[in-house]
């Protein structure tokens, strides 16, 4: 999945191949098949802001509708991070879809950047809503 997802040219990407045969990882939470990832060699590294790859990674169901996208994370621009599943079904997915399910696009790194910030002003927004019920 990981190198399907780092197959497309962009800035940095030949570096992220590169630590491909050093990647391993596990699960984000229970019940999800987000994945957190760690490079071997790089876990003394400080940490960094995350910020997702600018790819487009659109996953579809077997009738071509859209389900939702994976989001590959790197920290500090330059150690892979995480592989997200975003999904946007009633049921959580209970694993990763296949490789033939994603209709891998390059995508300007600028859409990706206001892509990610309006997701993280809309989470803002949802705690700062949950924070004020509980008052």
């Amino acid at each position: 999945m990981l190198e399907h997802l780092l197959a497309e040219d962009f800035v940095g990407a030949p570096a992220l191949r590169g630590q491909l045969d050093r990647t391993g990882g596990g699960h984000l939470g229970a019940g999800s098949v987000s994945v957190d990832l760690r490079v071997a060699g790089l876990e003394q590294q400080p940490a960094l802001p995350s910020t997702p790859l600018p790819i487009d990674a659109p996953v579809h169901d077997r009738s071509g509708e859209y389900i939702g996208e994976l989001l590959l994370w790197v920290e500090g621009s330059t150690t892979l991070s995480a592989l997200e599943y975003a999904w946007v079904t009633d049921e959580m997915p209970t694993s990763l879809p296949s490789i033939d399910q994603i209709q891998l696009r390059p995508t300007d790194s600028r859409c990706r950047s206001n892509l990610v910030e309006t997701r993280q002003t809309s989470v803002r927004r949802v705690s700062v809503s949950f924070e004020e019920l509980l008052q």
